[in-house]
């Protein structure tokens, strides 16, 4: 082999090497994606959880007649009688701690509005999370082929 061909062959080994490091480090950092879109998706999975919970609740508070004893869960296992005194208004949270009476509908309607933006975002998620595991399938590929050809 020539002085020439071996540089050429060296330059080649180092591209192939340089190659490599990049498809490994794109691997890692997909990899990394796809763990924070699950835990995004699982989180998201929560809230909506929570939020079909408390549906259910505005559903039941509808036909709780004003002046019936309940159980108001404060904690965990922990709950504080309460009285209903009006079962057609509730107090909605607007932020900066600041409430607004509305009415239980209105209130349903507005945590179905929040269901539906979550499934939203979970769809984006859902399709960003299958292209990102086509491409770390794809570069998992390539590294064992580059890997076995050293070996």
């Amino acid at each position: 082999m020539t002085k020439e061909e071996q540089t050429k062959s060296e330059n080649n080994e180092e591209k192939k090497k340089q190659e490599f490091q990049q498809k490994y480090m794109e691997f890692q950092y997909i990899t990394q994606q796809l763990k924070q879109i699950q835990e995004q998706l699982q989180t998201f999975e929560q809230q909506t959880g929570e939020l079909n919970t408390v549906t259910e609740t505005l559903e039941e508070i509808e036909n709780i007649k004003p002046g019936t004893e309940i159980l108001v869960p404060i904690n965990s296992g922990i709950y504080l009688k309460a009285e209903i005194k009006d079962n057609k208004e509730v107090n909605v949270n607007v932020g900066s701690d600041v409430s607004v009476k509305k009415p239980v509908s209105e209130t349903k309607d507005l945590v179905k509005t929040q269901v539906a933006e979550i499934n939203k975002y979970k769809e984006r998620l859902m399709t960003n999370l299958q292209l990102l595991t086509s491409r770390a399938q794809e570069l998992e590929k390539e590294i064992e082929v580059f890997s076995q050809s050293k070996s």
